[in-house]
């Protein structure tokens, strides 16, 4: 079994990127007088960027005359095809959480699966979360610790902040981890990640997942939601301090590097869709558990992949099976890593009998 580390979120959950994205709070402020030593007096703002800053159907070569002298990008994607004894079909196509510009616009490949189907499967309807400001203020509200005394450090190693200030520093700028000691460990785990993956030049904006539903929402498709915002947003909210120290390992200057550069090669790889080099990064082959030593972090890093990865591929095969009975023709999106090795929503649904081809 593929044995996924912590350092492909852009590749799991969509939650992780998007609480970030818009969230208040910059490394300027821990200048502004003795403020940043007291908690937030007003909730943080948690939101997805509204529709100006997602592309529009257009540069994603949604209309064919918008193809006039634009040359479509050359990403090739991993994408699988099921077809059922009923003639329904599923174009699986595996995304990435943040995208550069260069995806742009999408090429046909993409887009003609999209345009055939009758539904849209998304682990979460990011277009829809991005103008429900209820739900915004609602997630809003469970970011910082509700008492002004509580920190991260109540929570934390004094080991692990350390290092967070120290990636912190160097990522965003100096004091930065001040701004945020008032968050949660789910919301500095998704400041960590934004700061990665901006750094990489990426831009959780341009999303594919974020792309599609906008436009799935302007063609009147009907989008289901494999999991939805209150079960992502929930599972990271549960997961144990012990967890989370276990996650930021990796997260302090030194190893700030390495954590950039993996995401730069992870997006290249995800772009050329070639499946020995998707299968090696995500295998235990490559060692991208920086800053895991002892056997205790270990096993969490195992029970967080469980949780993370394999235990949620079986209910998205299941949601799978569902939409097949109901839709002639579904255009199936999750993360990548959802789909990839063993315990992957393509072996699940294989093991039941189902066929199922690379396109």
């Amino acid at each position: 079994m593929l044995k996924r580390t912590k350092a492909f979120l852009s590749l799991i959950t969509a939650a992780v990127i998007l609480s970030s994205c818009g969230a208040s709070g910059s490394s300027s402020s821990s200048s502004e007088g003795d403020s940043s030593s007291e908690a937030p007096t007003t909730a943080v703002k948690v939101t997805l960027p509204q529709d100006s800053s997602v592309p529009d159907s257009s540069d994603s070569s949604q209309d064919d005359s918008s193809q006039d002298g634009e040359q479509q990008s050359s990403i090739t994607p991993h994408m699988w095809k099921l077809t059922a004894d009923n003639g329904h079909t599923i174009t699986f196509i595996g995304s990435m959480h943040a995208l550069a510009e260069d995806s742009f616009p999408l090429p046909d490949r993409v887009l003609e699966p999209y345009k055939e189907a009758d539904a849209v499967v998304c682990e979460l309807d990011l277009y829809g979360f991005s103008n429900n400001f209820a739900k915004q203020l609602e997630l809003s509200t469970t970011a910082t610790y509700d008492s002004k005394e509580e920190t991260i450090s109540d929570h934390l190693s004094p080991e692990t902040v350390e290092g967070l200030t120290s990636f912190f520093d160097k990522m965003v700028g100096s004091g930065a981890m001040e701004t945020y000691k008032h968050f949660k460990p789910w919301m500095i785990l998704s400041q960590c990640e934004n700061a990665s993956v901006q750094k990489a030049g990426l831009d959780p904006n341009k999303a594919l997942d974020l792309v599609i539903t906008k436009m799935a929402t302007e063609d009147g498709k009907e989008i289901i939601e494999a999991e939805g915002a209150d079960f992502q947003f929930g599972m990271l909210q549960n997961f144990s301090d012990e967890m989370y120290d276990m996650l930021f390992a990796s997260y302090t200057a030194e190893n700030s590097d390495m954590v950039v550069e993996s995401n730069k090669h992870l997006y290249e790889v995800w772009k050329a869709g070639d499946m020995e080099q998707t299968e090696k990064l995500l295998s235990s082959e490559a060692d991208l558990t920086y800053g895991i030593s002892d056997e205790s972090q270990k096993e969490l890093l195992d029970q967080y992949n469980k949780e993370m990865l394999y235990d949620r591929n079986i209910g998205m095969a299941e949601v799978a099976e569902k939409v097949l009975k109901d839709h002639e023709n579904t255009y199936f999106m999750v993360g990548l890593a959802h789909f990839i090795g063993e315990g992957g929503i393509i072996d699940l649904l294989e093991k039941k009998g189902y066929k199922i081809e690379v396109i």
